[in-house]
């Protein structure tokens, strides 16, 4: 029985179409939609459209009118972007209001590493945080907000995260020098301290997203263990939709590890609640 058990929660989060499976508070629907594929009706439900590194600053865009064309008609309740979107700060801005536009609905972003390039971290956040005031495009960086959409609420924390081991391009220093790891580890280790604090104080019959660019790590998953409905993440350019510990994990990446070239077409994964 226990091998059958495994079988079927293996098929139900693996399979790349839509499927159901039942948490121990609340039920979602899967979908990892294609080009032309109608949004279901299902009453008073949130649909809520994830996608990630886009790394536009390296000119590719092949296939970004059809991701426009695709928003428009799936016409989500809420867009969730973990970062990476574009290295210069007007250009990611302008791409991220046209996906507002073409879904006509909120946009909640956080950066990723990429988003902070030739900008010390607080710079860049104040930058986009200028820019975001006022608009349906709302950085988050250690913030959290209630959204009532449809009669629910939805419960959304966002930060860029970082990760405790990264290497990758980031942001400057006071020196401008690229910030040494030791100083980003310090930044995670915040970030973990402020999302317990957070969640802990979280009501917990709301739903709760996480929006971070770097994924979780076991340990904040085990502290938040049955607090945190979804968590949306990016930067590993590896896609997943699994559960652990309760939580949804869900991931999905304009570029795939491995690939100089992105993926055509690309469509937003979506979660419906």
């Amino acid at each position: 029985m226990a091998l059958i058990a495994y079988a079927v929660k293996y098929l139900l989060v693996s399979i790349p179409r839509p499927n159901f499976y039942r948490s121990c508070r609340f039920r979602y629907q899967l979908l990892s939609q294609r080009p032309g594929k109608k949004k279901p009706m299902c009453e008073n439900s949130i649909h809520i459209s994830v996608f990630s590194d886009l790394h536009l600053e390296r000119g590719e865009t092949q296939g970004m009118d059809e991701f426009l064309a695709h928003l428009h008609e799936a016409a989500p309740d809420l867009l969730i972007c973990p970062g990476d979107v574009h290295s210069d700060v007007d250009e990611a801005f302008r791409w991220l209001s046209e996906f507002s536009r073409a879904a006509g609905c909120p946009t909640l972003f956080v950066l990723g590493n990429r988003d902070y390039a030739g900008r010390s971290r607080d710079e860049t956040i104040s930058i986009y945080r200028d820019m975001s005031a006022g608009c349906r495009v709302l950085l988050m960086e250690k913030d959290s907000m209630e959204l009532q959409l449809k009669g629910q609420i939805l419960r959304v924390f966002g930060s860029t995260f970082w990760s405790p081991d990264h290497n990758g391009k980031g942001p400057l220093d006071e020196k401008n020098e690229p910030e040494p790891h030791p100083s980003l580890a310090r930044a995670h280790k915040e970030a973990c301290s402020w999302l317990e604090r957070e969640i802990r104080q979280a009501k917990p019959d709301v739903f709760s997203v996480v929006v971070t660019h770097h994924p979780p790590t076991a340990d904040i998953l085990q502290k938040t263990e049955g607090m945190i409905d979804l968590w949306v993440s990016g930067h590993t350019h590896l896609n997943r939709m699994d559960e652990i510990n309760e939580t949804l994990l869900v991931s999905r990446h304009r570029y795939q590890r491995g690939s100089k070239t992105p993926a055509i077409p690309f469509v937003p994964s979506t979660i419906i609640v």
